[in-house]
């Protein structure tokens, strides 16, 4: 005896959308593996990476002419501070080794004997 068709519209709903991804999925590799896409892959790739650099060196210029710092000049400066609190840094851990090593014991003041005038 042949199975009947299940009249469930989810089941419909899910076969359907199956064969359509299968569907897709074909024409979408045919189309991935040729030449031609490539090609065009890479030129799109090219020219978002070409307005992304003009884009750039626009708004270095704007901010060139607002006298105000670029990104380059900020990581610049951040890194330059980086540098400086590493270096402060050494010296304070080397700081109190040395003061410890050359402290000398104050020299006695003579007492005070001289007693203001009076009037």
């Amino acid at each position: 005896m042949a199975e009947q068709p299940s009249l469930d519209p989810t089941s419909l709903w899910r076969d359907m959308l199956t064969q359509w991804e299968r569907g897709l999925n074909s024409v979408a590799n045919q189309t991935m593996g040729s030449n031609e896409f490539s090609r065009a892959m890479h030129q799109v790739t090219a020219l978002s990476l070409r307005m992304q650099q003009t884009a750039g060196e626009a708004m270095s210029k704007s901010l060139q002419a607002m006298n105000l710092p670029t990104r380059t000049d900020i990581l610049a400066l951040s890194e330059r501070i980086g540098r400086i609190e590493e270096t402060l840094a050494r010296l304070e851990a080397a700081l109190p080794r040395e003061a410890a090593d050359t402290a000398k014991p104050a020299a006695p003041r003579p007492p005070r004997t001289r007693q203001p005038p009076t009037d």
